[in-house]
């Protein structure tokens, strides 16, 4: 589990770093800009740093384990009724509870998380929203959300962009499984056959939809 433990680790933090990075490249008059869906840009930098956040407001919550993966954490978060919605509601309520510069915000979520995992251990059971989870399984979902969420504001700002390498793998690897184990989301043979040049994926495929 170490050696898995420390890649995971570091992959987050290369995720949140390449947020932080791209946090940075906005301009002043391009915060209240449109970004995604009904979001400003600013609303999307703050809703992107709950990828680091929640694993400060979870570390310290006891609970009982019970999930045991990264898709499964997905698959039962996406069944709860009216969950996108409750989510978009929430970005625009924090962002506006945010004092102070934005950037500001997303480097001290990003700090504030890099602070908690230098002292909880990989198995570390951290009380999600939606059950119990190790540290271990708990951070592929937030490697997800952190690189989905930051390439969502690059294009807002019309930067080109590099995900970091293991933070990209270790999201292509998270959603692999959550096809795998939720083909009513999305066929898994599609996505192999689109990924090998053998098919195209449908213009809705949305595994986090």
């Amino acid at each position: 589990m170490e050696q898995s433990s420390v890649r995971v680790r570091e992959s987050f933090g290369e995720s949140a770093d390449f947020l932080v990075s791209v946090v940075d490249a906005v301009a002043d008059d391009q915060w209240d800009q449109p970004a995604l869906g009904e979001w400003t840009v600013a609303q999307l930098a703050v809703h992107a740093s709950r990828g680091a956040s929640t694993v400060s407001a979870y570390a310290d919550e006891d609970a009982e384990l019970t999930l045991h993966s990264a898709a499964e954490y997905y698959s039962t978060a996406l069944a709860i009724e009216g969950v996108h919605g409750a989510v978009a509601s929430r970005a625009v309520e924090q962002a506006e509870q945010v004092e102070g510069p934005v950037a500001e915000y997303v480097r001290e979520s990003v700090s504030g998380a890099e602070e908690v995992l230098t002292r909880i251990p990989a198995d570390r059971v951290l009380g999600t929203v939606v059950g119990g989870i190790r540290l271990i399984d708990y951070l592929p979902t937030r490697i997800v959300e952190l690189v989905v969420h930051t390439l969502d504001l690059a294009d807002a700002i019309g930067a080109e962009v590099t995900v970091p390498r293991r933070a990209m793998a270790i999201t292509l690897e998270t959603l692999g499984d959550l096809a795998a184990d939720r083909p009513d989301l999305l066929d898994p043979a599609l996505l192999v056959r689109a990924l090998t040049g053998r098919g195209t994926l449908p213009p809705d495929a949305n595994l986090l939809g």
